[in-house]
């Protein structure tokens, strides 16, 4: 289930309600399963890149600033 919530939130773009309706679930159950099924996206990420699995929660990634990119000095 928290698959199917996810890819309808994140790669479809619905709405919690909308999800909800689809799935004939409640909205605070799609929050949830949403919620849960992210942080186990993020581990089975983090352990593909050889990460430790709460490593991905605790330090975002970011990528560096373009050369030249405005408000970088």
């Amino acid at each position: 289930m928290q698959r199917k919530v996810v890819v309808l939130r994140h790669w479809l773009g619905l709405s919690v309600e909308e999800t909800a309706r689809e799935l004939g679930i409640g909205a605070g159950t799609v929050k949830s399963h949403t919620s849960r099924g992210i942080e186990k996206l993020k581990a089975a990420l983090a352990l593909q890149d050889g990460d430790e699995p709460g490593a991905a929660s605790e330090q975002p990634r970011t990528a560096p600033a373009p050369s030249g990119a405005p408000g970088v000095s």
